[in-house]
């Protein structure tokens, strides 16, 4: 039977759904960063379970993740639009969290 719908392993993220999981991933590298592990194996562990979450919540697996990563490097055009759209909400993000200054 061949089914034309858009989910499980094969489904094809759009590229904005492409942009929310890089921005999510990023976010989670960044924290798990800041856990200050003992070890890279630590590390790798934390990222590798919270990773599973940010799958989750996009409701994808990493095998339909890593297809659509491989299929969108081999189309550079939209891999870097999704990576520009990416850096630009970080960025937003990144001043949103900045400390305001006092106005007095």
């Amino acid at each position: 039977m061949v089914c034309g719908c858009n989910s499980g392993p094969g489904r094809r993220l759009s590229e904005k759904e492409m942009t929310d999981v890089t921005v999510d991933l990023k976010l989670l590298e960044t924290k798990v960063d800041h856990f200050f592990l003992p070890n890279p194996d630590s590390s790798r562990a934390a990222y590798t379970y919270l990773q599973e979450k940010v799958f989750k919540k996009h409701k994808i697996d990493s095998a339909t993740y890593f297809e659509n990563y491989e299929y969108y490097l081999s189309h550079k055009k939209q891999m870097l639009k999704i990576l520009e759209d990416a850096s630009e909400r970080l960025e937003v993000s990144q001043e949103e969290m900045s400390p305001k200054p006092a106005i007095e």
